[in-house]
């Protein structure tokens, strides 16, 4: 564990899309991603996209430094990286992951977040248009 991950660890959520009824889901999930959100350099076996949030979501949070406890409230607009990927029975895998400044108190706020976003994202693709 590097010294960046205990001073920032990361909040991680994942989902599984199931079920799309298409033919290569992966690349369908992809097309309809790029649509809303900016895609990064991957390494080829997933996709990276950045979800963009609200600068002041992390600001929002110094309450935890004054002793209050962390709120999904304060993270509401917090933004990520969105990872999608094929998983071995073909469905597809997406997983929302933020590094969280103020450290071990805040992740599992944060990451209950990123998994609501992450439902959220996932509605959308399987609702129909």
């Amino acid at each position: 564990m590097s010294f960046l991950d205990l001073l920032a660890p990361w909040a991680v959520a994942r989902i599984v899309v199931r079920d799309l009824g298409v033919e290569d889901p992966v690349t369908h999930v992809a097309a309809h991603l790029r649509k809303r959100f900016n895609e990064k350099p991957s390494d080829g076996s997933s996709h990276r996209f950045r979800v963009e949030g609200d600068a002041l979501a992390d600001l929002r949070a110094v309450g935890v430094v004054v002793g209050r406890a962390p709120a999904r409230s304060h993270y509401a607009r917090v933004g990520f990286d969105l990872l999608l990927r094929r998983r071995d029975d073909g469905d597809v895998a997406l997983e929302a992951r933020e590094r969280v400044v103020l450290g071990w108190w805040e992740r599992e706020a944060v990451g209950e977040v990123l998994q609501g976003r992450l439902e959220e994202i996932r509605e959308d693709l399987i609702s129909p248009s």
